[in-house]
């Protein structure tokens, strides 16, 4: 297993609900000493959690995953178990997921997680293995976060070419083309587990109820002078929560790369200003 070396610590806002949230970020220290971003989020309900990691953040290889786990006498215990997202190029029987065996203490003022990790491919053959550091994220710190993503979901941002920008819901995202047509490629780059969703066009139904295989779905649409609103709906939570899509956008100049993941019911906008 490649990895980079990098020094990193990624705060991520979170929102007070019925559950328990927890922000941890640090590193993965494997076995041969290198060291790999790492961080996790995740809702702790009666000592049953669920949420996502995500490793090598910002390079070239990045990978959400949902995981799933327990907390119980002080000791946290968890599994990636799918693909989110991911920018690297390694077909999905090669990734390799963690299992994670910790501690979590208090040091220094800060809740803390370490303890060991396992890696293993799709066929349960070990791939690495190593030490896991993890650091809460700072309560005043997640306060700015939260406000900051408040005020952003409040925009429209840009998305650039070659980028793989996630979608949430009551985001909106907007591009510029001077195409007349675009091609709308779905399909779930990760587990295939039944998630259904539904895409309009300018409040026109252009997909209903469509399970998201595998294999890529293209449609062909037909551009509007001005605003095109696009709008992706999670239609359920398959079997897998939340509902998540890769999306990619072509036009006859470029393509755009998004990772919608979105709860039942929600929806996000991608905005095209057909000039």
């Amino acid at each position: 297993m490649k990895v980079k070396i990098f020094v990193i610590l990624l705060l991520n806002s979170f929102i007070v609900l019925a559950q328990t949230h927890h922000n941890y970020s640090g590193v993965l220290v494997v076995d041969d000493n290198s060291v790999l971003p790492y961080y996790v989020v995740f809702n702790d309900e009666s000592g049953v959690i669920e949420g996502y990691s995500v490793s090598d953040s910002f390079g070239l290889d990045e990978t959400r995953s949902f995981i799933k786990g327990n907390i119980k006498n002080n000791r946290i215990s968890f599994r990636e178990n799918d693909i989110v997202y991911t920018k690297s190029n390694i077909h999905s029987d090669d990734f390799c997921f963690l299992e994670v065996q910790a501690k979590l203490k208090r040091e220094s003022g800060l809740n803390v997680i370490t303890g060991e990790f396992i890696g293993y491919y799709m066929d349960s053959a070990e791939c690495v293995s190593g030490k896991i550091q993890l650091i809460d994220s700072l309560s005043f710190i997640r306060k700015v976060e939260k406000k900051a993503k408040k005020n952003q979901n409040k925009e429209s941002l840009r998305l650039n070419e070659n980028e793989i920008v996630m979608l949430e819901e009551d985001q909106n995202m907007e591009i510029q083309t001077n195409s007349s047509r675009l091609i709308i490629h779905l399909w779930d780059s990760g587990r295939v587990d039944n998630d259904i969703v539904s895409v309009k066009h300018n409040n026109s139904m252009l997909l209903s109820h469509y399970s998201i295989k595998k294999k890529k779905r293209s449609i062909e649409v037909d551009l509007v002078d001005g605003v095109n609103k696009f709008e992706f709906i999670a239609v359920n939570n398959g079997k897998y929560r939340p509902n998540s899509a890769r999306v990619e956008i072509q036009d006859i100049n470029r393509s755009y790369q998004i990772a919608t993941v979105l709860n039942v019911g929600k929806s996000t906008n991608l905005i095209v200003n057909k000039e």
